[in-house]
């Protein structure tokens, strides 16, 4: 399959799994070393993945909420 196809293919799996971090996939394999293994890629995207949502969610947490009175 072409690089193309395949890169597109995991931004739409990454999209309905709701992964979005996982679009940041090849980022990831370039910080890779080359003893590295499969399991350290997928180990260190799925870390990218809970550090956003982290991030996301103290974002989400530290707005102003506007409850009814």
């Amino acid at each position: 399959m072409e690089q193309n196809a395949v890169s597109e293919l995991i931004k739409l799996y990454a999209k309905q799994l709701r992964l979005p971090s996982f679009n940041k996939f090849s980022k990831v394999i370039q910080q890779l070393e080359p003893s590295e293994s499969y399991a350290d890629f997928l180990l260190k995207l799925m870390k990218t993945e809970l550090d956003d949502r982290q991030k996301r969610r103290r974002k989400s947490a530290s707005k102003p909420r506007n409850f009814p009175q």
